[in-house]
C-alpha cells in the first residue's frame, strides 16, 4: 500500500503522502460547495416563475372585461343613427306621394 501510494505521489509531483491525501480532499470539498451552490439556484428560479404566471393571469381579466363593456356601446350608437336616416327617407317619399298634382315649382315654395 504504501508503495502504491508514494507512486501516485511521484505522478502528481507531490512531496509526501500527506499532501496527497490533502489534495484529495480540498478536491472533495469543492464539490461538495458546487453541488450545495447549484441546487440553492434552481430553488429560487422555480419561485420567480409562479410569482409571474399569477401576476399575468389577473390583468388578462381586467383587460377583457373592459374590452366587452366598449364594443355593445358601439353598436348601440350605429343602430340608432341607421334608424334615424330610414325615418326621415320614409317621410320625404309620403309627403311626395300626397300631392302628385302639384307641379316642381309650387312644391319647391310650399317645401
Amino acid at each position: 500500500m504504501v508503495e502504491i501510494m508514494a507512486r501516485i505521489c511521484q505522478l502528481f509531483a507531490l512531496p509526501s503522502i500527506p499532501a496527497l491525501l490533502a489534495n484529495v480532499r480540498s478536491i472533495a470539498r469543492k464539490k461538495k460547495k458546487k453541488k450545495k451552490k447549484k441546487k440553492k439556484k434552481k430553488k429560487k428560479k422555480k419561485k420567480k416563475k409562479k410569482k409571474k404566471k399569477k401576476k399575468k393571469k389577473k390583468k388578462k381579466k381586467k383587460k377583457k372585461k373592459k374590452k366587452k363593456k366598449k364594443k355593445k356601446k358601439k353598436k348601440k350608437n350605429k343602430n340608432k343613427k341607421n334608424k334615424n336616416k330610414k325615418k326621415k327617407k320614409k317621410k320625404k317619399l309620403l309627403y311626395f306621394q300626397g300631392f302628385p298634382y302639384l307641379d316642381f315649382e309650387c312644391f319647391s315654395t310650399f317645401c
